[in-house]
């Protein structure tokens, strides 16, 4: 089961509704339960991950095992995360994605109609409205704080070559959640699983058995 968060493909503009972390978190609880998948296993990839570590540390039920993949959500300005909004629409594909080909086929453009074309760049641009309203301010959310509250076997897994969200973090996530562990994908980078799709489901796979 694929929720679709508001404001991203398959969803209605309610993104403009959100104005702070907690009323992602709460649109995010009603969306679960709505869905009737509370206390389901619960994946979150990059931004999604956030919200589903909060579900995981303010809702305990809510959660049976977590998986986040490349996860945002922690922030050290030592070891800073990228701020993906601050940067050229170009580098958004290297930013994402370790596989041009990979990113291309999952992620791009493939509308030759005009009307389509046009369609495609407004649900982009209103994905990525919804994902600056809900990281805005960039920076530290306070999620550090949470982490020890989430009980549930959880999986971190990362493409090594992850340039948004370095792979370092999976190890600052495993310090703050005592059940968990980390996997990471030597081929891919920020979202695993379109650069690794098989890897991927492989090592989600191991994890749920």
């Amino acid at each position: 089961v694929v929720p679709s968060l508001p404001g991203f493909p398959g969803a209605a503009a309610g993104h403009l509704d959100l104005d702070d972390t907690v009323d992602w978190i709460v649109a995010t609880l009603d969306l679960l339960e709505a869905s009737d998948l509370e206390g389901a296993d619960l994946i979150g990839e990059s931004v999604a991950g956030m919200l589903a570590a909060e579900v995981a540390a303010l809702v305990r039920p809510a959660v049976r095992r977590l998986i986040l993949i490349g996860s945002f959500g922690l922030y050290d300005p030592e070891d800073p995360v990228r701020n993906p909004f601050h940067c050229a629409a170009s580098e958004t594909p290297a930013l994402l994605c370790a596989s041009s080909a990979r990113y291309s086929a999952a992620l791009g453009c493939h509308c030759h109609d005009p009307a389509e074309l046009a369609d495609w760049e407004v649900r982009q641009y209103r994905a990525h409205e919804a994902a600056a309203r809900l990281m805005w301010p960039f920076g530290d959310r306070g999620l550090a704080k949470r982490l020890r509250r989430i009980e549930c076997p959880t999986l971190l897994l990362w493409g090594e070559r992850d340039a948004l969200v370095p792979v370092s973090y999976a190890r600052r996530f495993a310090a703050g959640i005592t059940r968990s562990r980390v996997a990471i994908l030597p081929a891919a980078g920020h979202l695993a699983s379109v650069d690794a799709p098989e890897e991927a489901a492989a090592a989600i796979a191991d994890f749920l058995a």
